[in-house]
This record gives C-alpha cells, structure tokens and sequence, in this order.
C-alpha cells in the first residue's frame, strides 16, 4: 500500500504544511479537471483554517513511478463529528477561476497566440502563480470571440475541439513552492511501442466499448448572420470508405467563431477523421509491472495493447491513454485507452 506524501501550500504556492489525509482514487484527465477528496481526523493538529481555505494549493508525491499530482482545495467541504472530508482539483481548475472582458476578439490568431494572450492578460490583472509553459503552435488560423468566457472554457472549446490541440496545466514543487505552468501542445504525448500491456499479464478487468456517432458526410458553417452563400463561409466533407460501408451518415455543426475559410475547412476535416468509424475505446486495471510499469508512460501517450480474446478477431495494436485514476489501497491504476496508430504522435 502506497503512503503519498501530501503538501498543503497557500494561495501562492508557499508550502504550509505535511498533512496525512486518507485520499480517494487520484484521477488524471487529458484536456481536463480532475478531482481528489482528503479525508482527515478533526484532532489533527493540522486541522486548522489557515491550512484548508479555498484556493490553497496542494501538492501529492506518490513515489511510484507515477507524476505527482497538483491542484487546489475548493468545495464542496463536509464536516462530521470526528473527521473533515475536503475536495481538491486538478491544477487546470485554476484556469476557470479566470475569465475574459465582455469583448476580446481574435482576428486570423494562431492557437498558441490565443493561448498565450489570454493567460497573460489574466496575469496582469492579479497574479496567479501561473506561469506559460511549452507552446507548440499548430498552422490553424481562427478568429473567435469572447464574451465573459473563462480561460478554462478557451482551453476546452476553442483550442482543443477546434484546434485539436492538447492543454495541461502542471504542478512543481520547487525549492518550498508549489508552483503551476500551463502548456499547449500540438499533441501531447509520445510514441512509446516497447510499452506493452498484455491481458492477463498486467491487465485485468478490461472491456472494450465501440463509441459512435459515426457521421461520414459533414456540412459546417462559420460565423454569419444570414443564411446566403456569401453570408458565412460554409465547409463539406465526407468520406466514400466510411459511406459504402455504413450507409450516407450526415451531420452539421455551426462555428460561430470561425471566420475563415480555411479555418472550417480544417475544423470539418477534423470532425470528419473523428467520426467516420466507430471509435474503439477501452477501460481496463493495470499494475505497476513491465513492460508497462508506471513510470514508462503518461497521459497522451501511444503504447501497445494486445488483447487476443476481445473484438471480432482479436486486437493487438496500439493505443493512446486518456484517463488513468490510481488507488493507492491496491496500488492499481485504471486506464481509459483509445485506439489510434504511431503516426498520431511523437515518438520517445
């Protein structure tokens, strides 16, 4: 049974304390918040409001293999007779608790510029203890509107469904500061083939889902007003593979930040690669044990799954990880894994 150590910080990082809470599942999300609950004795001397506010940071090592996980308290917050039970989020939460004006317009911007613009003016209105990371700038171009929209709601709706780009926001600890630095990535993650999980070795419990919708034929449109063909820019794509197979399957989206011609051209390209086939998702419990041990991957990356028993004819093929959520009673992680090729990401 793992011990994590678990580091309480203020609103700017400074360390406070060494608690030792009991903690549920520690999950980890691509492209999202994530949340722990710490449950600890009230007559804990640490047990103070100083050290539980909202907005406090929190820094857990686990020792394992596994990157430490970072974030800050906030409620839901439950008091009994004898114990405090407190929520904590993922580092990326901080990102919601910022926002826009009523009006910040992009004009044919770069993700990276949208990314880097935002977190930057959120930074000159009242420090953050945030600071800008790697920026891997993709070619895509879009002019989005804001209005009041949080840098979390950017992140999760401009940068990574339009841009098919990937956000994280990672927790340090250095020299007694628990310190956050938001990156972009063009696609986080790496190839890693010599990472195996093998069914029956070290995965138990797995189950394959075959995810829809399949749509094969997609009609988008940009910003506009009317309806007319020179009213807004308007995009068509499909694919006859995916139609001879499955029938015509339509679909349609409306992208009321998107300007450019281009710009939709590649958002219904993306829309298209994404839907054209059943999506093969697994979930599955794995153990700290190689030629997958813990510390050989991470959120993102391409590993290799081999699973002779499971879909029509078996499957041995590669994998990217989405999820994973870690019990330290029984030193398990659960992995949510999507199918995918090598060529989708970098290689280690």
């Amino acid at each position: 049974m793992i011990r994590p150590r678990t580091l309480i910080g203020d609103n700017f990082g400074r360390v406070l304390a060494e608690i030792n809470p009991t903690l549920s599942t520690i999950p980890w999300k691509i492209n999202d918040v994530s949340k722990i609950t710490l449950t600890i004795s009230r007559s804990d001397p640490l047990v103070v409001e100083s050290n539980f506010l909202p907005g406090n940071r929190i820094y857990i090592e686990l020792g394992n293999g596994l990157p430490p996980w970072g974030g800050i308290l906030d409620p839901p917050e439950t008091w009994t007779v004898d114990e405090l039970k407190t929520t904590a989020y993922s580092a990326e939460e901080v990102l919601r608790h910022r926002q826009t004006d009523r009006g910040r317009y992009f004009l044919d911007a770069s993700p990276g510029f949208i990314f880097k613009s935002v977190i930057t003016e959120a930074l000159d209105r009242a420090p953050m203890n945030l600071k800008i990371g790697t920026v891997e700038d993709v070619a895509s171009r879009h002019s989005p509107e804001y209005h009041f929209k949080d840098l979390l709601y950017i992140c999760q709706n401009s940068l990574v469904r339009i841009a098919d780009t990937d956000f994280w926001v990672q927790p340090t600890l250095d020299d007694g500061k628990i310190n956050f630095t938001a990156h972009l990535y063009a696609r986080r993650g790496f190839d890693r083939p010599n990472v195996v999980f093998i069914d029956g070795h070290n995965v138990a419990d797995l189950k394959l889902k075959r995810q829809g919708p399949i749509v094969n034929s997609w009609d988008t449109a940009g910003a506009g007003t009317g309806w007319g063909e020179t009213d807004r820019a308007y995009s068509h794509r499909e694919d006859e593979d995916s139609i001879a197979r499955y029938g015509l399957r339509q679909g349609s989206s409306i992208h009321a930040d998107i300007l450019l011609q281009g710009t939709l051209d590649e958002t219904t390209d993306f829309l298209l690669d994404q839907t054209q086939d059943p999506r093969n998702r697994w979930s599955m419990t794995v153990t700290d044990t190689k030629p997958a041990a813990f510390e050989d991957y991470d959120l993102g990356d391409v590993c290799r799954l081999i699973a002779p028993d499971f879909g029509w004819s078996g499957f041995d093929g590669y994998v990217r990880v989405l999820s994973r959520n870690f019990d330290p009673r029984d030193d398990k992680c659960v992995l949510v894994v999507e199918e995918t090729t090598l060529s989708q990401a970098q290689e280690a």
